[in-house]
């Protein structure tokens, strides 16, 4: 697994996920995988929705019986950083479409998040099986320079 360099400043990291059914085993599944991706213990906050499910009360999940609380869905992990004093640097997701499934949806989030110095990180699911779609190890998107590359492939059919 590649992991991602780390920054001369503190690496602070906000999990983001989100899920349909079942959403405590999938959504501990999903911060599973972004806490084996990131290095040492960088996970600082988790944000997350339950998509058409009730989101649990107390709102937590758990990892090896240890709960991880939601501090918020998206719209405040957003709110969050906009702010000077927020808890993170990076926001880690599974894959972009936790963030949506319209891309005009998933490339105002990106640009939110560029926009306050905010970096994407992405890593794949492991469990999607899909043969025809081309899996990047861990992916960062850090400039509206590449985001704007990333659209255009998608809107050209290039990249799924």
């Amino acid at each position: 697994m590649i992991r991602p360099r780390l920054p001369q400043r503190p690496f602070r990291v906000a999990f983001y996920g989100a899920a349909r059914e079942d959403a405590a085993r999938h959504l501990a599944m999903q911060y599973q995988q972004c806490r084996d991706a990131v290095p040492g213990r960088h996970l600082t906050v988790a944000f997350y929705d339950t998509i058409g499910a009730v989101v649990p009360t107390p709102p937590q999940f758990t990892i090896n019986e240890t709960p991880v609380w939601r501090a918020g869905g998206l719209a405040e992990l957003l709110l969050e950083a906009s702010m000077p004093e927020r808890r993170f640097d990076f926001v880690i997701v599974t894959d972009l479409d936790r963030l949506g499934r319209h891309i005009g949806r998933v490339s105002d989030i990106l640009r939110r998040l560029i926009r306050c110095e905010v970096e994407l990180l992405t890593v794949p699911d492991p469990d999607d099986s899909t043969p025809d779609v081309p899996r990047l190890p861990l992916l960062r998107l850090r400039s509206l320079n590449y985001l704007d590359t990333i659209l255009d492939m998608a809107r050209e059919g290039d990249f799924r």
